[in-house]
Parts: C-alpha cells; sequence; structure tokens
C-alpha cells in the first residue's frame, strides 16, 4: 500500500510574532482541526511538536518527521523571531481526500480565499505531492527537496500537484 504525502510552503508577509499574522495564527488552528477531522487524513508532522503551536520551527527536531529545514527558494530571515517561512508536511490516504479538504473544507477554503493578506505571492510552487509506502514516514527534507523538484523541472511522478497528477502506480 501507498500513502500520499504533501509538503506546503509559503513566506508570510510579516513574521510571526507580528499582529499582522495574529488572523492566520487563529486560522490555523481551525484548519489543523478540520483536516484531523477530514476522510483520508492520516498524520501530520505537528503532532510530534504540539509545543510549538504551528510556529516556525527551524533546526527543530520532529522526530520521525526529521529536522525541520526550509527550500533554498525561501530568502528571508533565519533569525528565529524574524522567520517568515511557513511550510506544513502531512499523509493523507489519497489525493481525492486531500484536495477535499484542501479546496473543500470550510475553514480551509476560507483560509485560501484571504491567503494574499497573509503570504506574498511566490514564484514557486505552494505545495507537492508524492506517495511513500505504508511504513515510511515523510522528512521535512523529503519535503523540501520534492518542492524544489517539482520547481526546477515540473511534475513528475516523484514530485506532482493537484493539476498534474500521478498514480501511485507510476511513483519513482
Amino acid at each position: 500500500m501507498t500513502r500520499l504525502a504533501i509538503y506546503t510552503f509559503g513566506i508570510l508577509r510579516s513574521d510571526w510574532e507580528a499582529a499582522e499574522t495574529a488572523s492566520f495564527q487563529s486560522a490555523t488552528l481551525e484548519v489543523f482541526g478540520e483536516a484531523r477531522a477530514s476522510d483520508g487524513y492520516i498524520d501530520h508532522a505537528g503532532t510530534a511538536r504540539p509545543d510549538l503551536k504551528g510556529k516556525p520551527a527551524l533546526g527543530h527536531d520532529f522526530g520521525a518527521w526529521g529536522t525541520y529545514v526550509l527550500p533554498r527558494l525561501y530568502e528571508g530571515s533565519l533569525e528565529p523571531d524574524k522567520l517568515t517561512a511557513i511550510a506544513t508536511l502531512s499523509l493523507w490516504r489519497d489525493i481525492d481526500s486531500v484536495r477535499n479538504f484542501v479546496y473543500q473544507g470550510v475553514h480551509h477554503r476560507d483560509a485560501l480565499k484571504r491567503r494574499y493578506d497573509w503570504f506574498v505571492k511566490g514564484r514557486w510552487p505552494g505545495l507537492v505531492l508524492w506517495w511513500i509506502d505504508d511504513a515510511e514516514t515523510p522528512t521535512w527534507a523529503q519535503g523540501t527537496a520534492k518542492l524544489e523538484l517539482l520547481h526546477d523541472t515540473g511534475a513528475s511522478p516523484a514530485a506532482f500537484s493537484f493539476n498534474e497528477r500521478f498514480g501511485p502506480h507510476e511513483r519513482r
């Protein structure tokens, strides 16, 4: 059996501690709750570090999910109190499950509508999908590498998006 890993990446307009991100932080709690209740949801890297409450965590250990790292596409400050990169890493049963959550989930859909209030418009993909074995846990390093691969070479069975999907039998 296989599962679907999804890594998302964005850069906030302000750092995590700024007043401008307060509404994003509130929305994040609702979105994560909605994800956990969604059909097809398996797990999220954040469950390994609930103490961080969604806050950017460069260099923090997430157990089986690995150390939180950022893609080379991030050009902002690496100082903990000035970090503007936000990434998520989660596991899903299949593409339709995660796609339904992303585009049909009430809280996530509302957050998508407001994304440019909080995030800069990137010249990189905002997410990447890839298939993994049941016994495997995706890592932050894999997520960044997959996002960079999608950015650099386009969709393939190794790294793809909702627009260009590949099935688990096509993976490499």
